[in-house]
């Protein structure tokens, strides 16, 4: 046995698997498309993930700067109690 055992696929390659690969231009054009869907696709994401940040920062910027205003509320058990004084 030889320090690499290396092992190649022996299956007859069928002439339909040659004659798609002879038309290289419209391979080609085929490959250039796929890498503008691709190029396109990453574009949107990275603009959809800008603007999601981008928003999380201002909502984020407007809850420190304005606090919500905790409104006080009675305490119902006092007053019963003091109404039986």
């Amino acid at each position: 046995m030889t320090k690499y055992d290396i092992r190649l696929r022996r299956e007859a390659v069928k002439k339909s698997q040659i004659e798609k690969h002879k038309d290289f231009r419209t391979l080609s054009d085929l490959v250039q498309q796929e890498k503008r869907s691709t190029s396109t696709r990453r574009l949107w994401i990275l603009l959809v993930a800008a603007v999601l940040i981008l928003g999380m920062m201002v909502v984020g910027t407007i809850r420190i700067l304005n606090p919500p205003k905790q409104e006080q509320k009675e305490n119902v058990d006092q007053m019963i109690f003091d109404e039986f004084k």
